[in-house]
């Protein structure tokens, strides 16, 4: 009975200490990742808005290889701690690099520069024209020559790269090489009947990336095509997309904003701020609830501004404003209600004499009397 009792108590000493730590460690993790605020980021935009063209260029044609890497990386790389993979809907938990945090919080150039060599010296493959003009990746080829060991600080990286996308620093509103973000080769389309499916192949045409053109002595930098539409490049290849699967009922568009994301922190612990549009008019959606609610409307009009005397009075999927009790509307006005000759009811009180008359007496005697009945 005695040792029952004690391994209880050891057990219920454990948790606590667990949540504790726990406890102890989400705190140190957010005033680590709290150096990642507002004002770094203005620091990178005054020192990206300070940056001559053609340094733009150079960063805007990292960036963009960066981006595939990151594309590639997250649906294919596992890791080593659940051998998960496909982190496109929710980031991994992982254990930010301190590296990175020490030399990203200095500045943005070095930050970039910083996570780009590291990566292109441990992916020699991926980043040379010395090879082939471009070559085919494969799912195994990239699992095996990618080590493992680094996904927690290239993941550090992509969050990083992520939280710049949605504080919309300008240099990644339009990046380059979107439009050969994986492409299926013609090889692995329809199995046929009894044979194995093929693996997927993408190709990666490495010496376009790694081109360099020089016009009067002046380094320019191929870029090729650019993904149109502000930042779509970016998101899809540093951030999730916590809109699939979808949270919203019937047809409901889910829609995640980047300026009600733009926390690390927040990113960190997969919390995303996203919204639903409701099919019907009038209605929006609540997450405690999980469905489309009617607005009170009234919350937000003030009717005393169409009529004197006037309220708000909160319909399914819309709203009235109606003339108050003891009113009626007439010729576009709320007037009181007259009971006899010199008697208005405004609301439930008797307005409009200084003196009891006969007719008003007589209505207060009946009034008590049907009262009494009752």
């Amino acid at each position: 009975m005695c040792g029952r009792f004690n391994l209880k108590l050891s057990s219920i000493l454990l948790l606590k200490i667990l949540a504790f730590v726990g406890k102890a460690q989400r705190s140190q993790e957010k005033a680590f990742l709290s150096d990642f605020n507002q004002t770094l980021i203005e620091k990178y935009a005054s020192e990206i808005k300070s940056m001559n063209r053609y340094d733009q260029l150079y960063y805007m044609n990292i960036l963009g290889q960066l981006a595939f890497y990151s594309r590639i990386y997250r649906l294919w790389i596992e890791q080593p701690s659940t051998s998960y993979s496909n982190f496109i809907y929710s980031f991994p938990a992982i254990n930010f690099s301190n590296d990175l945090h020490k030399i990203c919080i200095q500045g943005f150039k070095l930050c970039i520069d910083t996570i780009w060599e590291d990566i292109k010296k441990r992916n020699v493959f991926l980043f040379t024209s010395d090879i082939y003009d471009e070559f085919i990746i494969r799912k195994s080829e990239v699992r095996r020559l990618i080590h493992q060991e680094m996904f927690d600080h290239d993941f550090s990286a992509i969050y990083l790269m992520c939280w710049m996308t949605m504080n919309s620093i300008s240099i990644m509103e339009k990046l380059p090489y979107c439009d050969i973000q994986p492409i299926f080769t013609p090889i692995e389309e329809i199995a046929e009947e009894g044979k194995k499916r093929r693996p997927k192949e993408y190709i990666w045409p490495n010496q376009l990336l790694a081109r360099n053109l020089t016009f009067n002595g002046t380094l320019h930098i191929t870029l090729g095509s650019f993904d149109t539409e502000p930042f779509r490049c970016a998101k899809s290849s540093f951030c999730v997309n916590s809109c699939n699967p979808s949270p919203c009922p019937g047809n409901g568009t889910c829609i995640l904003k980047s300026s009600y994301n733009e926390d690390l922190i927040g990113m960190y612990r997969n919390l995303w701020n996203i919204s639903c549009t409701c099919p019907e008019k009038g209605y929006i959606f609540r997450f405690d609830v999980d469905k489309c609610v009617d607005i009170n409307e009234c919350l937000y009009v003030n009717c005393e501004q169409t009529y004197d005397n006037s309220e708000c009075a909160n319909l399914e999927g819309s709203y009235e404003c109606v003339c108050k009790l003891g009113y009626n509307f007439i010729n576009k006005a709320c007037v009181p209600i007259k009971l006899f000759p010199g008697i208005s009811w405004q609301g439930p009180a008797l307005a409009g004499t200084t003196k009891f008359l006969p007719q008003m007496v007589i209505l207060i005697i009946c009034l008590l009397l049907s009262a009494w009945q009752k």
